[in-house]
C-alpha cells in the first residue's frame, strides 16, 4: 500500500523527499528526508518510515515494524559490500572511526537503527562483528580523545572537564536510584550540569587537571581497591551500631549473598598473586 504522507503532516508543514524505497510482501517503507519548510533556518532530516507511522492506529511499535529493519539490513550487507574489503584491512578502531566519518561527516546512509545517529550497536552490525568487540575499541578511542559517548550514541570528542568514569558511575546510581534505577537521562543530566559549571567557572578544564594524568578517565584499580575497602569497613560499623540501616540492608540484601561475592572476589584476588609457571 503506498505511504500516504499527507496524513503525518494535515498543516503542510514538511516536504518528503524519498531517497530510496523498499516493498516487501505489499509493506512499503522509504528512507526519507523530512525538512521543515516554514522555518527560517534549515531543519530536516533523514528517517525509515513505512505504513505503520502513517495508519490511523499508529502505535508507538511502528519503530519496531520488521519490515523496517528488512530495509536496514538491506543497507547494511550492500555497506560490507562496498566497503568491507576496506574495513577488513583496518584495526578496529580505525574502522569505527571510518564507519562513524561516513555517517557523520558524510551524511552517508550505512544501515543505521536512526540515519545520521550511530550507537554502538549500530557500528557491531555494519561492520558484523560481535558487541563485545567493540566496547574495548571504543573506550580506547575514547581514551584517546577521538570520540565521545553519549549513552551509547557516538558523538564527536568535546575536550572538557570530567570527572573519572567510576565518580560518574557512582553520581548517577545516587541521582536515580531514589527514581528507580536506571532512570533515563536523569543521571546524566546532574553530571552535565555539574561538569560545565566547573569547566566553566574554575580553572579545571579536563579530569586530568583536576585528578591527574594516572587516574583519568578511570581510576588507578589500587585506589579502587583502597577506597572499596574502607567504604566496605564503613557500611559493616554503620550496620552493626544503626538497627534501622541494619533492617534497610536486610529489606534488600542477603548477607550470605554479600559472602559469597566477597568470598568470589577474594579468590580473584588471590589467583592475581600467583606464579602462572607455577603449578596450582
Amino acid at each position: 500500500m503506498p505511504i500516504d504522507f499527507a496524513k503525518s503532516d494535515p498543516q503542510g508543514v514538511l516536504r518528503f523527499t524519498v531517497l530510496r524505497q523498499w516493498n516487501f510482501d505489499g509493506h512499503e517503507v522509504v528512507l526519507v528526508t523530512l525538512e521543515n519548510i516554514k522555518t527560517d533556518y534549515e531543519c530536516k532530516s533523514d528517517e525509515v518510515m513505512c505504513e505503520c507511522d502513517f495508519a490511523d492506529n499508529r502505535s508507538l511499535d511502528a519503530h519496531k515494524c520488521p519490515s523496517k529493519q528488512r530495509a536496514r539490513d538491506e543497507v547494511a550487507a550492500e555497506s560490507r559490500a562496498k566497503y568491507g574489503g576496506q574495513w577488513k584491512t583496518m584495526d578496529l578502531k580505525d574502522a569505527i572511526l571510518d564507519v562513524y566519518g561516513r555517517v557523520r561527516k558524510h551524511k552517508e546512509y550505512l544501515g543505521e537503527y536512526h540515519p545520521g545517529t550511530l550507537y554502538v550497536h549500530d557500528v557491531a552490525r555494519i561492520l558484523d562483528r560481535d558487541l563485545g568487540e567493540l566496547h574495548p575499541a571504543c573506550r580506547q578511542l575514547f581514551v584517546e580523545e577521538k570520540l565521545d559517548f553519549n549513552g551509547m550514541i557516538l558523538c564527536d570528542y568535546e575536550s572538557r572537564f570530567r570527572f573519572p568514569q567510576e565518580i560518574q558511575q557512582l553520581f548517577r546510581y545516587l541521582v536515580e536510584e531514589p527514581l528507580g534505577w536506571p532512570n533515563g537521562e536523569a543521571g546524566d543530566c546532574m553530571l552535565a550540569t555539574i561538569e560545565a559549571a566547573i569547566n566553566e567557572h574554575t580553572d579545571y578544564k579536563h579530569g586530568k587537571q583536576a585528578f591527574w594524568e594516572h587516574n583519568y578517565p578511570n581510576i588507578e584499580p589500587h585506589l579502587l581497591i583502597m577506597f572499596g575497602t574502607i567504604w566496605l569497613e564503613t557500611a559493616l560499623v554503620r550496620l552493626e551500631a544503626d538497627p534501622k540501616a541494619k533492617a534497610e540492608y536486610l529489606k534488600w540484601a542477603k548477607p550470605s549473598m554479600t559472602v559469597k561475592d566477597l568470598r568470589q572476589l577474594a579468590r580473584r584476588f588471590a589467583q592475581l598473586g600467583r606464579d602462572p609457571k607455577k603449578s596450582p
